[in-house]
């Protein structure tokens, strides 16, 4: 499942709808953060399970776009080890399957007592890393 921004407009954000290689797109946002991850010793790999035999219908581009941004914001927060990307199947009915996407690190981490801070708009676990990682952006 995606979240949207409520800063993006509904009628602005065009999603494609086409089948395509889930194993592709996974294989492509990682490597593309393969260089960032490596210029700090941090080992990238990605999983995706072999159960998974079926083409997903969606937007890849905006997959790819969503996995990169993940990754990035694992690998700045990561300052030894390793970051790994899984993909697995998630529920499945008759009529459709949704795919569980997961990004695990050796980093920082987040207290538990803030874990829930991070899913409110515009607010941050702790201001502290933003004075030392920067912001989370990843251009």
């Amino acid at each position: 499942m995606f979240w949207i921004s409520p800063r993006l407009k509904p009628a602005s954000c065009f999603l494609e709808q086409a089948e395509f290689d889930l194993a592709e797109a996974v294989a492509v946002a990682t490597q593309t953060m393969t260089t960032r991850a490596h210029q700090k010793n941090l080992e990238l790999s990605y999983y995706v399970s072999p159960r998974i035999s079926w083409r997903p219908v969606g937007d890849s581009t905006r997959l790819k776009q969503v996995l990169m941004n993940l990754l990035a914001n694992a690998i700045k927060f990561t300052e030894r080890g390793e970051v790994v990307l899984r993909v697995e199947n998630g529920e499945q009915t008759a009529e459709q399957a949704t795919l569980k996407f997961s990004v695990s690190d050796t980093g920082i981490g987040i207290a538990h007592d803030q874990q829930q801070a991070i899913f409110s708009a515009f607010s941050q676990a702790d201001n502290s890393t933003t004075r030392r990682f920067g912001a989370l952006d990843w251009a």
